[in-house]
């Protein structure tokens, strides 16, 4: 007969076996997905956060159509794409036709006003068109959720509806791209990739996530390659895009958010040549430098992002010393994802001084 206790210790060294073998056939990238799907879930809005700004975007739009009958109030930004955080503002779009800018703009402040929404009253630094003859005026304000006080303010942006426009025909495709792009918002936001003086805005890591899809042959590309000036084009171009989608087939190679995030962070650790190259978002793939007639010296030694809409640099601002950073968030991310454990450090702060890059 067998000793207990020499029976207990060949069922532990058996369960230790299984284990070891368990583990060493599991998939990092697998476990990622499920922690990256959780983690998408609780940085998005909430139920309660959808039906106050829902409340939000319903009073503003109601107040302003009321006094002005020929006015389109639409939403953009990260809520009109798809792309919202918890904490994202609501942002607004007016379209219309006037004769005097300047009294139109402070006519909907006013409006605003009385339903509790406080504006940005120096509208004096806005380049206001001559009155007497009629224009459209594109003005565009934040707001936030919580307090419902605006946050931003800005003049004749036309192009801010359309790209997200764009990004949305994106989200809508499929659920894999709305949580890659939320998590790449989410991830530059968590290590101040995003800041407003140095920083690439959302936008651009938006597009450079979108990059990175098009690498991957997970979404289409655009229907023309070139530059599109014309704004009523622009608009049926981003409008249309999802007609492409329709006859797009995917590729097998790419299933999982986490390859496809794990892939965006080599990619942009160690992939691009950032002095010579610049990404076309238009093209879905790199160009030079050069063939754009955008420096490739010292002072020109940025990220280079080839605006689809606008046909500027979206990265402009963000300078050597900051790319520096990006890249190294960047390359941290990639080895917490290669390395398998601990994946909450994707969003945790970390010493950038102890990465180092080529």
């Amino acid at each position: 007969m067998d000793d207990p206790s020499s029976s207990r210790k060949r069922k532990r060294e058996k369960n230790r076996e299984r284990n070891r073998r368990r583990n060493a056939s599991r998939n990092p990238l697998r476990d990622a997905d499920v922690f990256l799907r959780r983690t998408f879930y609780s940085i998005v809005p909430n139920k309660a956060h959808r039906i106050k700004s829902r409340e939000l975007i319903q009073k503003v739009r109601t107040a302003i159509v009321a006094k002005f009958k020929n006015s389109e109030v639409d939403v953009y930004g990260s809520y009109g794409s798809g792309t919202a955080l918890v904490d994202s503002d609501v942002d607004f779009c007016v379209k219309m036709e006037t004769r005097n800018a300047l009294f139109t703009i402070r006519r909907i402040t006013d409006i605003l006003l009385k339903i509790g929404i406080i504006v940005d009253d120096d509208l004096t630094r806005f380049d206001m068109p001559v009155p007497g003859g009629t224009v459209t005026v594109y003005f565009t304000f934040g707001l936030d959720v919580e307090s419902g006080i605006h946050v931003d303010l800005s003049l004749n942006n036309p192009l801010a509806p359309i790209s997200c426009a764009f990004v949305k025909a994106i989200v809508d495709f499929h659920f894999m791209e709305k949580m890659l792009l939320v998590l790449i918002k989410y991830f530059a936001t968590c290590h101040d990739l995003n800041n407003k003086k140095k920083g690439l805005p959302n936008t651009g890591h938006i597009y450079l996530g979108v990059h990175v899809l098009h690498k991957n042959k997970v979404i289409p590309h655009f229907l023309k390659k070139e530059h599109v000036t014309d704004l009523s084009e622009l608009v049926q171009e981003a409008n249309s895009y999802t007609i492409v989608a329709e006859n797009f087939s995917k590729s097998p190679a790419v299933t999982t958010v986490a390859s496809l995030l794990l892939d965006y962070f080599k990619y942009y650790s160690e992939d691009v040549d950032y002095t010579t190259m610049a990404i076309s978002i238009r093209g879905g793939c790199l160009v030079t430098k050069q063939s754009l007639g955008w420096p490739e010296d010292e002072t020109g030694y940025r990220l280079a992002i080839l605006d689809p809409f606008k046909g500027d640099n979206a990265g402009e601002r963000v300078k050597r010393g900051w790319l520096r950073r990006m890249r190294k968030a960047f390359k941290h991310a990639r080895e917490i994802l290669e390395d398998g454990s601990r994946f909450e450090r994707l969003f945790e702060p970390f010493d950038f001084n102890e990465i180092t890059i080529v």
